[in-house]
């Protein structure tokens, strides 16, 4: 069984369900209809930009780092290279369904994303190898990605759209913070400064700051009705709850698989929300 846990969510297929989630959740609080391309384009490029990430990525860890996650990546590299090319394929072929407008604003997030993953700086640098840089690359695409683009051309005011973006963000940063803790002596080997680092004897407070601040825009944005305000409020105590009481774990699975798993639970506790309660 621990065996078909680590292939889940080692082989991304995990986080790009999770960006799944995270996509049908902005259409169901807009109250739009889920647009299905878009939501299968997102799932395959995320598998297919976190698969390059763990292929990349382990290039440029020592292997004498003895650490359970890099194990088990080395151990499924060949997996993780046949996950990208269907990833690709599957990417390429929705790509060409979307409209003009979307693949327009798409530019900027993939190309921030593609530089993330592949090392073209000097001294083989990915854009998440330069110091502090890391996190608000993260929390600004996946916000982007999952916000708002999907809502961009669907009705909404400007303030709604970008007040729902930035809580998003805001979201993904909390409970990113957690993967900064879990890779500080990895990025000190590796000589890269983030804001772990800075924060490490404040990590609960900086987590729980940041959570508040997702719920504030949260309750300022008209786009939530008070009864949806409420719930998710209530949801937020909960996700903070989950990232507090895991995120010291020294098995990766707890940081992979249940802070993740954050957005799966935010995505399925706003589909109950909107389809079975708020109605």
């Amino acid at each position: 069984m621990k065996a078909i846990i680590n292939l889940y969510i080692y082989s991304s297929v995990h986080i790009a369900l999770c960006a799944a989630a995270f996509t049908v959740s902005s259409y169901l609080i807009a109250g739009q209809p889920i647009d299905y391309i878009y939501t299968l384009f997102i799932t395959a490029s995320t598998w297919l930009l976190y698969s390059l990430h763990r292929i990349i990525g382990i290039n440029k860890v020592d292997a004498s780092l003895s650490d359970d996650r890099f194990t088990l990546i080395r151990k499924y590299r060949t997996h993780l290279k046949i996950y990208a090319t269907i990833a690709a394929v599957g990417s390429l072929v929705l790509y060409f369904f979307l409209p003009n407008s979307t693949k327009i604003l798409l530019i900027l997030p993939s190309l921030l994303s593609i530089l993330y993953v592949i090392p073209i700086f000097t001294k083989s640098k990915r854009l998440r190898d330069f110091d502090y840089i890391k996190i608000f690359l993260v929390a600004i695409c996946w916000a982007l990605l999952c916000a708002y683009i999907p809502l961009a051309n669907l009705g909404l005011t400007q303030k709604e759209l970008l007040l729902i973006t930035i809580e998003k963000s805001l979201f993904i940063f909390a409970i990113t913070l957690p993967f900064d803790f879990r890779d500080i002596r990895v990025d000190r080997i590796s000589n890269v400064k983030t804001l772990a680092h800075v924060l490490r004897k404040h990590m609960d407070m900086a987590i729980t700051v940041v959570f508040l601040l997702a719920l504030l825009f949260m309750f300022v944005n008209t786009i939530y009705g008070l009864s949806s305000k409420i719930y998710f409020g209530v949801l937020y105590a909960v996700l903070l709850a989950i990232c507090l009481r895991f995120y010291k774990k020294e098995d990766d699975l707890y940081i992979s698989g249940i802070i993740d798993a954050t957005m799966l639970l935010y995505g399925l506790f706003t589909y109950v929300l909107y389809l079975y309660i708020a109605h």
